[in-house]
């Protein structure tokens, strides 16, 4: 079981449970050059409408992991799962990475949120990869 891994390892063994994970969490539909981000249902819904890829764990992946690390070690390798997502975005070289408005929104009002993570994880390393940022968007240049 991942999560068991995930939960589990530690180091560079923990990021490949993550990076596993991430790769099982990404779903898309329609154009799969753009990434959508947000906060959740919204961007999924977003992704779903008018296309694009979008992370999404199962259902019970967050409260399998708590069980079994508590909730602040739950909430770190959650977000190790998550920038393993990200990093697996900007190496494909995917045309755009994309937060919906309210997602961008909650970002901005709610600094300890994933939404908040997810935009400075890519505004620190985004440029490595050939982005900039442009309105809502990473775009590659």
């Amino acid at each position: 079981q991942l999560i068991d891994g995930l939960a589990t390892a530690t180091g560079s063994k923990a990021a490949s449970f993550a990076s596993e994970i991430a790769a099982r969490s990404t779903h898309s539909a329609g154009s799969a050059d753009r990434v959508v981000l947000g906060k959740w249902p919204g961007y999924i819904n977003e992704a779903k409408a008018n296309g694009g890829k979008w992370y999404e764990t199962s259902e019970n992946f967050f409260s399998d992991l708590k069980a079994k690390v508590g909730q602040d070690a739950a909430a770190e390798k959650a977000w190790m799962v998550n920038e393993a997502f990200l990093e697996q975005q900007l190496k494909s070289g995917v045309g755009k990475i994309q937060f919906t408005q309210e997602g961008l929104k909650h970002a901005m009002e709610n600094p300890n949120s994933f939404s908040a993570k997810e935009l400075n994880f890519l505004k620190q390393h985004a440029a490595q990869y050939g982005y900039e940022l442009q309105g809502l968007a990473f775009v590659k240049k």
